[in-house]
């Protein structure tokens, strides 16, 4: 009983059968501690669940086409029904309703772009924009079959990379139809960042960047004369936390936190969650 159990949340178990132990005259104290833990775990799971359902209610609501899958699953996910065993997918199903946000995001962009108008950022512009309209169905179609956080994101990151593509696309849209000058630096980097949009669907990833296509079209709402956009955070894509062992763990004040699984900027990241206040004064 005192094995150095480290940070980790966790019972003590029999040495001989591997049994929790979660009763001991000798060693009451020790096995209640680990038991107030586990049940502060538990309240902590709770929250979290809490927490993601009411972010995926808040985006399953505001998608206009919701896939059939999506639907059903939305149905019984967000209903009184579902049961802790649903927890890591409910946070799946949060991955995969961001990820179909940037889908509708783009479509709707792409529906106002014309090919004439944006024909001398490349002569193959419609057929871009084909490739562009079939890659978002093929996502929208197979979202639910990716489940691993590195999948989705891969999925996400190439989603966003449509979606701000094709709104650069709809602001240089509007500066023909407004007949607006653009200056020659600006006019040179779309049609960079068209270049390298064409060589990313040719299945170099690294060929665009996200940042690059932010810039571009800062410069282009600039020269336009319109105001800074309602900036909208990108969803963050997050795994649940699990059950398993080393992932909830004791702060130095002795408050239970937990350690997961994000996608950021592109790449899978380690995040710990304190809501101790002492650790975070």
């Amino acid at each position: 009983m005192q094995q150095d159990l480290g940070s980790d949340v966790q019972l003590m178990c029999c040495p001989k059968c591997s049994t929790p132990i979660t009763f001991s005259f000798r060693y009451g104290n020790q096995v209640k501690k680990a038991l107030k833990n586990m049940e502060n775990v538990k309240n902590e799971i709770e929250k979290l669940k809490n927490e993601t359902a009411t972010l995926a209610t808040n985006l399953y609501h505001r998608l206009r086409h919701r896939p059939s899958g999506i639907a059903t699953k939305g149905r019984i996910l967000l209903s009184m029904k579902s049961s802790p065993l649903d927890i890591p997918s409910l946070f799946t199903f949060k991955n995969h309703l961001i990820i179909l946000h940037e889908t509708e995001k783009a479509r709707r962009s792409l529906k106002v772009v014309s090919v004439q108008a944006t024909l001398e950022l490349h002569p193959q512009m419609s057929k871009v924009l084909k490739t562009v309209a079939d890659e978002l169905e093929y996502i929208t179609s197979s979202v639910e079959s990716f489940h691993g956080l590195t999948s989705l994101g891969e999925v996400y990151n190439d989603t966003r990379k449509y979606a701000l593509f094709v709104s650069l696309l709809e602001l240089h849209n509007e500066a023909t139809k407004c007949v607006t000058s653009l200056s020659t630096n600006t006019t040179s980097l779309l049609k960079k960042a068209t270049n390298d949009f064409i060589l990313f669907l040719q299945g170099k990833d690294d060929a665009l960047i996200i940042e690059e296509l932010d810039n571009v079209a800062a410069l282009l709402r600039r020269e336009m004369g319109l105001g800074a956009p309602l900036i909208e955070k990108p969803g963050e894509l997050q795994s649940f936390p699990g059950f398993a062992k080393g992932v909830w763990k004791l702060c130095e004040h002795y408050q239970v936190y937990f350690t997961r699984k994000v996608w950021h900027n592109g790449q899978e990241e380690i995040e710990s969650s304190k809501r101790c206040t002492q650790c975070a004064a």
